[in-house]
């Protein structure tokens, strides 16, 4: 997840790190660490996060408890991304609200940066790619 590395400065998550739901572009929603709010934080496909202090709407609207562990599923072919909750739900991040405060687990072990292809066909770094289109 980082649609908007073009757009400002970014960086990859890192294993336990506190971060915070913020409106980065017009339309998209994204991390940033609460000490840098400028500079958007990318996940990548198969990161295990948990949702802390989840709002009592976001709770009732998907049947969650107040804390809640995830895996994150980047589909950049659809610009949604989801949140497969341990207790079978999923959630679009795009639907978290705005202050939801997220700790970063770990990435998954066979994590390693690397440039991708944006879908316009632009080399871009530190985009995460999904499994199925990784080498192409």
């Amino acid at each position: 997840m980082c649609y908007y590395s073009l757009e400002s400065p970014s960086r990859n998550a890192k294993d336990d790190e506190v971060l915070l739901v913020e409106q980065l572009t017009h339309a998209r929603k994204g991390l940033v660490a609460p000490e840098d709010s400028g500079t958007a934080v990318c996940l990548t496909n198969g990161l295990r996060l948990e949702l802390l202090y989840i709002p009592d709407t976001t709770r009732r609207r998907y049947g969650l408890k107040a804390e809640e562990r995830a895996t994150f599923k980047f589909r950049h072919w659809l610009r949604c991304d989801v949140l497969f909750l341990d207790s079978g739900r999923k959630i679009p991040f795009q639907k978290l609200e705005i202050g939801q405060v997220v700790r970063i687990l770990f990435q998954p072990a066979d994590f390693t940066p690397t440039p991708s292809l944006q879908e316009d066909g632009v080399p871009t770094s530190n985009l995460p790619v999904d499994a199925a289109h990784q080498g192409k």
